[in-house]
């Protein structure tokens, strides 16, 4: 039998035993609450440590209409705001997620009805580690961008093959003014889709998103009914007429340390005709580039109805990860043409350096109905340059709004200076609100139609 411990040893070992149980069950705890007033929604976030907070607006279907991370110090209050731009919600949901530490990430809802002011509290939830996106830096980006974009991989889709049917007897078709149900229907656009001759249909999937195409056939792009999610977007490679109208991608969180290329949104590369992309919703926790052209054939591109929300770096003081675009091409095309363009990003908006890599020199780069906003970090828009230039070309410009920088200001967000790129850039928001919103654009979208002036 072992020796009995005096009273004072045995309320010691208590004591110390009790530590440990204390220490586990003090998990994190995030605390939210959210009220709406119209289409502004104000948010307070309070975690029981500090820690880093992910706070994301999101619509009945889940799409994210705005996010934003903060850092948040123990017990203390942050307050968000956050424009949602779906006037057809009528109700979101806010959820936060707290990272600190080695802790598991604890994710916290509420629902809020938009034509009401309402607020709730809800209970804290932790989450697996596995599945929950990190959260993105909020640090001031640096002072002024490298004059080169040094973040570029140029890679060739290599997976996807749809082998043409035998080709019938040439007829044409044109594709449908209306390719999708539901969604909200956007303004007219000015230029129409290419007629596609003998079209082959291909229809996006998980499984079948690097697509190598024969350059000398006419292709039908259709996107999935949900939003396609996971690395590396959707590459299209080769096709002479390609239209792709309607859908959503979704870049999630890929990993510690992931190749540029699996943050990417959609790359465009070698068609030689033109291709025309429509409706298309780009977003993600982890998204750091939207569009990359490499269109050394001299094609044409066209972009309308376009929304690339949030393109972001992780390392936002060195931008060493990544240099972020909206829109960037290191070869050609021939022709541009971008109409209702809508964009946010911590670095770069569009990047144009059309004879970095390519030998076919562009005759007109169209750029319409746009706006291009810095992220807001800690209620401040911060961004980098947002229309970079590397060399005179033909551009038309017009009606293409910036919010800059806050300490950049205008001219120092157009490189190599505001007279490159003309009196259509204004500062500032469209009157009626952005160009492409997330509830226009993505997988529910409705072409109203070409011919706008």
């Amino acid at each position: 039998m072992p020796p009995r411990l005096s009273l004072v040893a045995a309320l010691a070992l208590a004591a110390t035993c009790a530590v440990p149980a204390a220490s586990a069950s003090a998990a994190p705890r995030l605390q939210v609450t959210a009220s709406a007033h119209a289409q502004t929604v104000t948010v307070k976030v309070k975690p029981s440590v500090a820690g880093r907070v992910q706070v994301a607006v999101q619509r009945p279907d889940r799409r994210v209409l705005a996010s934003r991370s903060v850092t948040v110090g123990r017990g203390k209050v942050k307050t968000l705001k956050f424009q949602t731009s779906c006037k057809a919600c009528a109700r979101v949901k806010v959820v936060g997620t707290l990272k600190a530490g080695g802790s598991r990430p604890v994710q916290s809802s509420v629902a809020v009805r938009l034509d009401v002011v309402t607020e709730t509290t809800t209970t804290s939830t932790s989450t697996s580690t596995a599945g929950a996106p990190a959260p993105a830096a909020s640090k001031a980006p640096a002072a002024a961008p490298a004059p080169t974009k040094t973040s570029v991989t140029t890679t060739s889709s290599t997976t996807t093959t749809q082998a043409p049917a035998p080709a019938p007897a040439p007829t044409v078709t044109a594709p449908a003014a209306t390719p999708a149900t539901g969604g909200s229907t956007a303004a007219r656009l000015t230029w129409a889709p290419p007629t596609l001759s003998n079209p082959i249909t291909i229809n996006v999937s998980a499984s079948n998103r690097n697509l190598r195409l024969d350059g000398t056939r006419d292709y039908l792009v259709k996107m999935p009914a949900t939003a396609l999610t996971g690395a590396n977007g959707l590459v299209i490679n080769g096709g002479h007429h390609v239209v792709l109208v309607g859908g959503e991608i979704d870049i999630p969180w890929q990993g510690d340390t992931p190749p540029v290329n699996s943050r990417r949104g959609l790359y465009l590369q070698n068609q030689t005709g033109t291709i025309h992309i429509e409706g298309l919703y780009i977003h993600g926790s982890d998204l750091s580039e939207g569009i990359d052209l490499d269109e050394r054939l001299g094609a044409t591109v066209q972009i309308q109805n376009t929304r690339v929300e949030n393109v972001h770096a992780r390392d936002e003081v060195g931008f060493t990860d990544n240099h972020p675009d909206l829109i960037q091409t290191w070869a050609g095309p021939a022709l541009l043409r971008v109409d209702h363009f809508s964009g946010t990003s911590d670095y770069q908006g569009f990047f144009f350096a059309p004879m970095q890599y390519g030998s076919v020199p562009p005759t007109l780069f169209d750029l319409r109905h746009i706006d291009i906003s810095a992220t807001l970090r800690a209620g401040e828009p911060k961004a980098g340059v947002l229309l970079w230039q590397s060399s005179s070309f033909p551009m038309n410009v017009s009606d293409l709004y910036l919010v800059p920088d806050k300490h950049k200001g205008m001219w120092n967000s157009q490189w190599p200076n505001p007279s490159a790129w003309g009196p259509g850039v204004q500062q500032g928001v469209p009157a009626a609100g952005s160009f492409a919103t997330g509830a226009i654009a993505g997988a529910g979208y409705r072409s109203a139609g070409y011919g706008a002036a």
